[in-house]
């Protein structure tokens, strides 16, 4: 059953989609990963801290203990990429956003404007289709030239978010290892050669496709996995609700992006509490937000 679920979907993507045409290359950042903690640790500060939040808070958000969280932020520990995809889930921020500045970050096409405006994102992502497309007729009263923007609904609701969540909680690392087996067997790897391509031991790689042992990945596994082997994250994980809320946020993205860009900065800093108030104003209305923090 979970082949099917997992397994086999991943192997018929990849049959479907030929042009994908991965490039496995050998870039040694895992000599990297001392100074890549300290960063990624220092963005999960000031994405808290920008969200107005507490650590117990945001410790909450992400279901950890606030001594575990304490572990992340200072750095002595590895965000895990469960609890990154629960940032992703539940604050629609890419889970590589927390690369930037690291070296990892050269070889990603991170979207730059996060740095600025992920406030804005944060409450935009919690909303529905239909209260999301409210909120962006309401920030289109202040563009400059963009008076109007196909916003498509993406099908995405509370009960496809509440699936997707006990899915991070309960089955992403059965996902994750079937994918990353199909991915590999696909392209006719050995697992030797996919361990050596991510800098880690066959031994360590071996593990990674045991979901039963549920390995502890964490986000520069994943980073590595993308960069070195040239593969889509998304790609291993076709069949999961993850995946399809992701996919959601990033069209989202793109239409915050296109309205950012022309209100201009200065403006939407000021904003800002526009965005706040229109969530606090309606998170209580029925269907109005998938996910209530």
């Amino acid at each position: 059953m979970n082949k099917q679920k997992y397994y086999l979907p991943v192997r018929e993507f990849f049959s479907r989609h030929p042009e994908i045409s991965p490039n496995p290359r050998k870039l040694g950042l895992s000599a990297h990963d001392k100074e890549a903690r300290v960063k990624v640790a220092a963005n999960l500060s000031r994405f808290r801290k920008s969200m107005g939040m507490s650590q117990s808070r945001f410790a909450g958000i992400l279901d950890v203990s606030l001594s575990q969280y304490k572990k992340y932020e200072s750095g002595s520990e590895s965000i895990r990429l469960d609890v990154s995809h629960r940032m992703a889930l539940k604050c629609g921020m890419p889970i590589f956003y927390l690369l930037f500045g690291t070296k990892y970050a050269e070889y990603l096409p991170l979207p730059k404007f996060f740095e600025s405006f992920n406030r804005i994102w944060f409450f935009a992502n919690l909303l529905t289709d239909e209260y999301f497309e409210k909120l962006c007729r309401v920030l289109l009263c202040f563009t400059n030239e963009l008076s109007e923007i196909n916003i498509s609904p993406s099908g995405v609701t509370k009960d496809i978010f509440d699936l997707a969540l006990d899915e991070n909680l309960n089955d992403i690392y059965l996902a994750t290892s079937l994918g990353i087996k199909a991915a590999r067997e696909h392209f006719d790897y050995s697992q030797d050669f996919v361990a050596e391509t991510m800098e880690v031991a066959p031994c360590t790689y071996q593990e990674y496709e045991k979901a039963a042992n549920r390995p502890k990945y964490n986000i520069f596994i994943a980073a590595r996995y993308c960069i070195c082997l040239g593969i889509n994250p998304f790609h291993v994980l076709v069949n999961t609700h993850y995946m399809k809320i992701r996919t959601m946020q990033n069209g989202r993205i793109e239409i915050i992006q296109r309205i950012v860009e022309d209100i201009g900065e200065e403006k939407m800093n000021a904003l800002t509490p526009i965005v706040e108030g229109f969530y606090e104003a309606i998170k209580d209305f029925p269907d109005s937000v998938n996910v209530k923090l």
